[in-house]
């Protein structure tokens, strides 16, 4: 008995929870018999390894001081037949979580426990869900970094090119790297998503293809692809896919569209989307809406912000940060600060828009997040007001990442930092080569 506790011990990793550990022996029926049950038994055998300094317990943390005795324990749980079926309990203990927080913390370790035990089909759509759900909460980054993951189950399986759960890894790829501003990447993985693929997997390389040609300032491209998004996934079943989150890629169409219509300047056309995407999102009685509604507050609020409501905007994202900042939404809560950068530099708060801005652009490199080179240029904006020679050095600096982006908004106004730089150099000739290229976008409808 304390072996197979100790071997359990091990499997929860090189940092395990005394109360999970608990569990994993209640419901392997350890100490079932004996006073204190499997309570008495984890004491006993943490105690011994203990004072045989192989484990140090730090409030409640379990945490081994030799990675040869994980080894050991897990290899002598295999030798008797015992891995696969350890995973399954650990797996099936960790579904049990207490509440949505913790319930979502723990799925990537569910699908690694499913996955060591062979459960290639359980345990891929809680890995890919968890990477989609990363790219709200820990960022492209890690989503990434989970998407290789299941490419790495699917290859030891020998899945082939063409099957259903290879091209949804593809396609939420094409996601990730879209968000993180790795365009040509994601419009490459994007396309291996043929018309005959299954449902989940186009909405998710349609998706990918739309953001795209939003940060890009395709504009005409990214409402038409938005709009055919709205298009298929009103038309499925919400169980017409495993893993396919249909109110997810809903929420997502109408927030891409109202941006298509914010970036035209179609400022009541994008709000009255933005109503109609908040109000079904706080109707929604899964518990699991908090990206949404956080997405439509910080959309709203650069509405309220162009029309001129300083005082609209900064509500908005005050409620914004509230809900990202519970629903532990790091990326959104982000962008979020970065907004309260925008209206404290259009407030001409400059020192605090700064503040708001650094923050930000830290906790978006943190994340992998394309969408740092947005807050990169904000705060060379905020830099024309007060220092006009850092302005230049952080547009000049960040000029040729754009270009290679293709970020043509991003471009554009980079060009009319420098036209500033030029003009108060007297460089009249430099400063009207820049303002060309920064009424192109204008020019173009954006």
């Amino acid at each position: 008995t304390p072996r197979i506790c100790l071997e359990l011990g091990a499997m929860l990793g090189k940092d395990g929870d005394t109360s999970e550990l608990i569990a994993l022996c209640e419901e392997a029926g350890i100490g079932r018999d004996e006073e204190g049950g499997a309570a008495a038994v984890v004491a006993s055998v943490v105690d011994a390894l203990e004072r045989a300094r192989y484990v140090v317990l730090d409030h409640g943390t379990l945490r081994f001081a030799h990675a040869m005795l994980r080894e050991s324990m897990t290899r002598l749980a295999a030798e008797a037949g015992r891995l696969q079926s350890h995973h399954r309990l650990i797996a099936r203990v960790l579904s049990r979580a207490a509440d949505r927080e913790q319930a979502r913390d723990v799925e990537e370790r569910r699908a690694r426990h499913l996955l060591a035990a062979g459960d290639l089909d359980v345990a891929l759509p809680l890995l890919l869900s968890s990477a989609s759900l990363a790219l709200s909460t820990a960022g492209s980054l890690r989503a990434v970094s989970l998407v290789d993951e299941a490419f790495g189950a699917l290859d030891r399986e020998g899945v082939s090119e063409t099957d259903a759960r290879r091209l949804w890894a593809i396609a939420l790829r094409a996601r990730a790297l879209a968000d993180a501003g790795r365009y040509a990447e994601s419009g490459m993985s994007a396309r291996l998503v043929r018309d005959d693929a299954p449902a989940h997997a186009r909405v998710e390389a349609w998706r990918a293809l739309a953001l795209s040609a939003l940060r890009q300032g395709n504009l005409e491209d990214a409402v038409a692809r938005y709009e055919q998004l709205l298009s298929w996934v009103e038309g499925l079943g919400a169980g017409d896919d495993i893993g396919f989150d249909k109110d997810d890629a809903f929420d997502d169409a109408l927030l891409g569209l109202a941006d298509g219509h914010y970036y035209s300047g179609q400022l009541a056309q994008a709000g009255a989307v933005l109503v109609r995407a908040l109000e079904r999102a706080q109707q929604r009685t899964d518990g699991g809406a908090d990206d949404a509604i956080a997405l439509c507050l910080w959309s709203a609020a650069y509405v309220s912000l162009w029309r001129g409501d300083l005082g609209a905007a900064r509500d908005q994202l005050l409620r914004q940060q509230a809900v990202a900042r519970k629903a532990g939404l790091k990326v959104l809560a982000a962008l979020g600060r970065n907004a309260l950068g925008d209206v404290e530099r259009l407030a001409g708060r400059f020192d605090d828009a700064s503040a708001h801005y650094d923050e930000a652009m830290r906790q978006l490199r943190q994340a992998g997040s394309g969408k740092v080179r947005v807050v990169e240029l904000n705060r060379a904006l905020c830099a024309v007001e007060t220092d006009v020679r850092d302005a230049v050095a952080r547009a000049e600096a960040l000029l040729p990442e754009a270009e290679r982006a293709g970020e043509k908004v991003l471009i554009a106004l980079l060009h009319g930092i420098l036209a500033v730089g030029a003009g108060s150099d007297g460089d009249w000739s430099a400063a009207d080569a820049h303002l060309a290229v920064f009424s192109q976008p204008v020019q173009t409808g954006l």
